[in-house]
Parts: structure tokens; C-alpha cells; sequence
């Protein structure tokens, strides 16, 4: 017999685990960066401060400052992503 576990969201933080947006941003600002986009970004995301949904929405904001897709490139992988 094979049991699938199925995990819905909230399951970390019901544990008590530190990994809601708050706590990652936290740790996000802490992280020092000699790329001024990825500063910007992080003043930037200061402003809206309480879901995953405000990096996103704030992420896609920040793209009409950048010129060229390497400077998205770099903002992501600072965030933790892939280079697309």
C-alpha cells in the first residue's frame, strides 16, 4: 500500500518554523550586496512588508527600473532563484 501525504500551505508556520515572508525578508535585508539594483530592490520591498504576494508584486515593479535582462538576472539569483 503506498500513503501520499498531502502538506497544504501553512503547514511550516503551524510548526512554528521561522519561514513566512517577515522572516525572510528579515534575514533578506541582512545579506549585504555590492549590486545596486539588488539594493534598490531591497529598499524598495521595505515599503510593503506583510505577504509573499508584496515581494512579487514589488519585484515586478522594480522591473520597469531595470535596462537589461543580466540586471533582472542578478536580482533574482540574490533572491534565491535560477537565471532564466
Amino acid at each position: 500500500m503506498q500513503i501520499l501525504y498531502i502538506i497544504g500551505n501553512g503547514f511550516d508556520l503551524n510548526l512554528g518554523l521561522k519561514t513566512s515572508y517577515k522572516d525572510f525578508y528579515n534575514y533578506y535585508i541582512t545579506v549585504e550586496s555590492d549590486n545596486v539594483n539588488v539594493q534598490n530592490l531591497k529598499e524598495n520591498i521595505s515599503k510593503t512588508y506583510d505577504s509573499w504576494s508584496d515581494l512579487e508584486l514589488a519585484l515586478g515593479d522594480y522591473t520597469q527600473h531595470l535596462d537589461k535582462i543580466e540586471e533582472l538576472d542578478d536580482v533574482l539569483i540574490d533572491i534565491g532563484g535560477e537565471a532564466f
